[in-house]
C-alpha cells in the first residue's frame, strides 16, 4: 500500500469516527431521547402544568419519594407497624389518571404500613402524615413499579398519588 492509498485510509476513518461521534452527540442532545431519560427522576422529571408540581418544595423519604403536605392533619402520627385507611389518586407525570378509589365507590384503602403491601414508596410516602391529612406522594419508579409495566402504568413511570388520610390505628 502506498504512502497516499494509507493517508487516504487514515482520512477515510478518520472521517467515519467523527461522523459517529457526532451521530452519538446529536442522539444524545435529542429532546425525546433527553426526555425518556430524564422521565425516570422526578428531580428532572418534566411535570403536566395541571398537576401544579414544583419538586423544589417537596421534603425527600430515606429511599427516595417525594412528599409534600397541603394539609397538615391533627390526629395520629403514621407510623411504621399502623393500620391506615386513605383515599387516593393516582396520576402518571402527564396527569393521566391510572387508579383511584373514589372513581368505582370502593371502600377506603387499608394497609399495614411497612408491611409490603404497597409500592415502597406508597408505604414510605406516608410515614409522619396525621389523620385528617392530604399530601401528594411522588414515587420514583425504582421504588414503584419499576420496569414492569402495570395496567394503565408504562414501565419506569414516575407516580404521583394525591391522598388524603382517613384513620390511623
Amino acid at each position: 500500500m502506498s504512502i497516499t492509498s494509507r493517508s487516504s485510509l487514515r482520512l477515510r476513518v478518520a472521517a467515519i469516527a467523527i461522523g459517529a461521534a457526532s451521530a452519538i452527540l446529536v442522539a444524545c442532545e435529542n429532546p425525546a431521547a433527553g426526555n425518556q431519560a430524564a422521565q425516570t427522576d422526578p428531580l428532572t422529571a418534566q411535570y403536566d402544568s395541571s398537576l401544579h408540581i414544583d419538586i423544589t418544595q417537596y421534603a425527600v423519604t430515606t429511599n427516595g419519594a417525594f412528599t409534600k403536605d397541603s394539609v397538615v392533619g391533627g390526629g395520629n402520627v403514621v407510623a411504621t407497624g399502623k393500620t391506615i385507611s386513605l383515599r387516593y389518586v393516582g396520576r402518571l407525570i402527564d396527569g393521566t389518571i391510572f387508579d383511584q378509589d373514589t372513581a368505582t365507590g370502593a371502600p377506603v384503602l387499608s394497609f399495614t404500613v411497612g408491611a409490603g403491601t404497597v409500592i415502597k414508596g406508597f408505604d414510605e410516602g406516608v410515614v409522619g402524615m396525621r389523620v385528617g391529612g392530604k399530601r401528594v406522594i411522588i414515587v420514583p419508579p425504582k421504588i414503584g413499579y419499576g420496569a414492569t409495566p402495570r395496567a394503565g402504568i408504562p414501565g419506569n413511570s414516575i407516580l404521583i398519588f394525591s391522598i388524603s388520610l382517613t384513620s390511623s390505628n
